[in-house]
């Protein structure tokens, strides 16, 4: 079983020695079965680096999916640009990548510092540049409207303080907290904003797991935003806004009390129809061959 994100197997995403050993492995053990989860295809050539980048992961990619038995794409997107390689490739979303801890709200303010009375407006993951100035206009929006404390939790600290500017109130940052804490400080979130360069999509744990915790969050649709998310969105687990309307979205949010609480409630009472560890369970063993259970010894009860 390959988990594949091509920048964990080599710099800037190039390695092609691993369709090569899936091929060596087919080739010399028949009987193996090669399983795929695509977590990411290739990169597109939108600038001059990534051009460099493109011309050598999509072989890499393309190769890989030819010669899995089976090929796992974590949102439509994946598939429509790999699927017809191999027929035997289907869509596995990706579940959320934090636990869910009991724990009270109130408390966990006051745990990690942050007012009561605030309202926190939260972000969680990645910040890169084009993430930064997706969030931009939705702070300075939001800020007009009320003051805010702005939580970040993730690993790009540096990337979150240039959003101060941008905040008409109180930053705080969380830098790598455990999993368990991650569960605690979202528990903390009035307002989540997760924009995405290319749109939410079913690849995206970090929207899964603020969906999964109940946060009233903002996200936004692209091309390879997946069709079972517009159908939640629609079901008012989350917000789903055009790019142009970003901003506009969060300031309502952040000014209606009884939308956010219609969010957070749809999604808690929905949580099953967001994708699930057990769901990709389920899927690895639907295409994983019968297994022989002779009777064995008797056991000592």
């Amino acid at each position: 079983m390959i988990q594949f994100e091509q920048f964990s197997y080599g710099p800037r995403g190039f390695n092609p020695d691993l369709p090569r050993v899936v091929r060596w492995a087919r080739r010399t053990m028949p009987r193996t079965r090669v399983l795929v989860f695509m977590h990411e295809t290739y990169t597109m050539p939108t600038r001059a680096g990534t051009a460099a980048m493109w011309t050598y992961q999509r072989p890499q990619a393309r190769g890989l999916v030819r010669n899995a038995s089976q090929v796992f794409h974590s949102c439509d997107g994946g598939l429509s640009r790999l699927g017809k390689l191999n027929r035997a490739s289907s869509v596995v979303p990706v579940p959320s990548n934090i636990v869910r801890v009991a724990t009270d709200p109130a408390s966990e303010r006051l745990r990690w510092g942050i007012d009561q009375d605030a309202f926190v407006v939260g972000t969680f993951g990645h910040i890169t540049e084009p993430r930064l100035l997706q969030l931009v206009p939705m702070l300075r929006a939001i800020s007009e409207i009320r003051p805010i404390t702005l939580a970040y939790v993730g690993k790009d600290v540096a990337m979150a303080d240039r959003l101060r500017p941008e905040v008409r109130g109180r930053l705080v940052t969380f830098e790598r907290p455990s999993p368990a804490d991650v569960s605690r400080l979202l528990s903390t979130f009035d307002l989540a904003l997760a924009p995405f360069i290319d749109g939410v999509s079913a690849r995206r744990g970090s929207f899964a797991a603020l969906v999964d915790h109940g946060v009233p969050t903002v996200t936004n649709r692209g091309a390879n935003t997946d069709r079972f998310l517009v159908d939640l969105a629609k079901m008012g687990l989350f917000e789903l806004s055009t790019n142009d309307l970003l901003a506009e979205t969060a300031a309502r949010l952040a000014a209606s009390d009884p939308q956010r609480d219609a969010l957070r409630t749809a999604a808690l009472a929905n949580r099953d129809l967001m994708p699930s560890r057990a769901s990709t369970v389920e899927a690895v063993e639907a295409c994983l061959p019968p297994v022989q259970v002779g009777a064995g010894p008797a056991l000592d009860t």
